[in-house]
Order: structure tokens, then sequence, then C-alpha cells
């Protein structure tokens, strides 16, 4: 940077401006007629140079004129299109002032210069961006304004990029878990079951013998006395049924009361008792 430049610069010029990013010797400033479709050239012809300010428009265009007072003046920013149409005219249309041209007789100047309003663009679109996602506005404009499009975009960058990868790892580290979890039941709850199953089964066979030697323990037969239960007569005449389409589940059912009764302390108890009374020891 060339410090006597920028003093000269602020004092005649822009005092916001802080550095010369490129220049070209010689540039003059063309318009472009619309409705006769030629350019034409205008009064403004010099040393043009690329600036960058300390405020906005952070970046701008201006040719020194060395005709007249009158400097040319383009702000770098997306509302500007910039091109070459020709090897020696770079083409500009502003929204707010149309479309014109700067011709320099160095093809290779241009393009470096249009290499350099690419780049300045971009940072232009991401601070745009930036904004938008980060939702800049209000009490922030006044940060936003006195810093430069750089300054801004690489500490808000840092922070975006910093808080999408802390998001990133907490849902990936959340999906890990719900893995390993689901995982770790898949394989334990076989395990388990294994494990309850027998515990179940010991605990529950009791209670189901009891509850079926309930249920199939014919209340009428337990009433009967010792000597009526041993008599032939009781075993020949069986339990009489109601009808002939009952009598296949009756059969079913007298079998399981006598597998039942054949279980049952109360019933052996009242068998030894109707054989004592009968001399049997």
């Amino acid at each position: 940077m060339d410090s006597s430049l920028i003093s000269m610069l602020q004092r005649r010029v822009d005092k916001a401006i802080i550095d010369v990013i490129f220049e070209i010797p010689h540039a003059a400033y063309y318009l472009f007629d619309e409705p006769e479709k030629v350019w034409k050239k205008g009064d403004i012809e010099g040393p043009l140079l690329l600036v960058k300010r300390s405020q906005e428009p952070y970046f701008y265009i201006t040719i020194l004129n060395k005709q007249t007072l009158s400097n040319f003046h383009q702000p770098v920013s997306m509302e500007a299109q910039f091109d070459k149409k020709m090897p020696q005219l770079l083409y500009i249309r502003d929204r707010n002032k149309g479309v014109y041209g700067i011709w320099s007789p160095s093809a290779e100047l241009l393009d470096q210069l249009l290499n350099k309003l690419g780049e300045i663009q971009h940072i232009d679109s991401q601070s745009r961006m930036l904004k938008s996602l980060l939702d800049i506005g209000g009490e922030s404009q006044l940060i936003v304004n006195s810093r430069s499009p750089d300054s801004i975009s690489e500490p808000k960058q840092q922070e975006f990029r910093e808080s999408k990868q802390q998001e990133y790892r907490e849902t990936k580290q959340q999906e890990y878990r719900e893995a390993k979890q689901q995982e770790y039941r898949e394989q334990k709850q076989p395990e388990y079951r294994e494990q309850k199953q027998p515990e179940y089964r010991e605990q529950k066979q009791p209670e189901f013998r009891e509850s079926k030697q309930q249920e199939f323990k014919p209340a009428n037969i337990m009433k009967q006395s010792e000597e009526n239960i041993l008599k032939p007569e009781f075993f020949q005449k069986g339990i009489q049924f109601e009808d002939e389409e009952t009598s296949s589940l009756g059969r079913e059912k007298l079998k399981e009361a006598i597998v039942a009764l054949a279980n049952s302390d109360e019933f052996l108890d009242l068998v030894l008792q109707a054989l004592r009374s009968k001399g049997f020891n």
C-alpha cells in the first residue's frame, strides 16, 4: 500500500478510502446510447482505481478525471453487472445508472479487473447471505456498517460453521445413542426372556395346578361319603349328561376331573379313610 497515494485520495477524492486493490494507468468512460444502439465516449478519462473503503459501499471503481473536476464512481455490489462485450471494453449494467462501459488499451488489465470485481461480488453475496441467515439487523446494523465485508464475514462464517458443526455432532450423537440402545435391547431381550421364563413357570405352575384342580373338582362327588364313593355302582353309573350333544364334551371334562381328583390330596384322604373303614390298612 502506497501511503502517499492513500493520503492523496483521502484528501482529494474520499476520506473513507483505506486501500487501493487494483489500478489501470489509463481508462475512459463510455455511455451506451439505447435508441441508437451505439457506444459514445464520455468526458471522463484518466487512471482507474479499484479502492477499498472503511464504510459502505466498501468497494468501488473510480476514474480520476484529467479533463474536468468530475470523477467517475461505480460501487461494486450485487446491484451491478460486470462483463466484457469487447476485448478492450468493460461492460457495466447498473440498476440505477443504466448501461455504460470502461475502455482501456490493455485487454489483459481489463481481464484482471473483471476477476477482482467477481471476487468482491462473491464476498458481498456471502455477506448478504450471512446477514439473512443470522438475522443481522436492528442494533447489529451499526456494527455491520462500521466494518468491511471481509472483516464481518470471516468471524461470522466461523461462528456459523461452528454452530452447524455442533448441531451436526449433537444430531449424530443422538442417532448413535438410539442405535446402540436399540441394539442393546435386541441383544438383551432374548436373554431376559430366557432367564425369566423358568422363574415365571416355577411361580405360575403351582397356581395353575391349584386353579385347575379347583375348577375340575366335582362338588357333588366330594360331598358324598366314602362308602358311596367306593361302591361299584358309582363308577358304573358315572355322570349323566342332559343330551347327546354335550356327552362328548362332558366325557372330556370328566377325564380332566378324574385327573384332577387323582392329584387332589383331599380326595386321596377320603379314599384312605374309606379303605380303612373297610378294614384295609
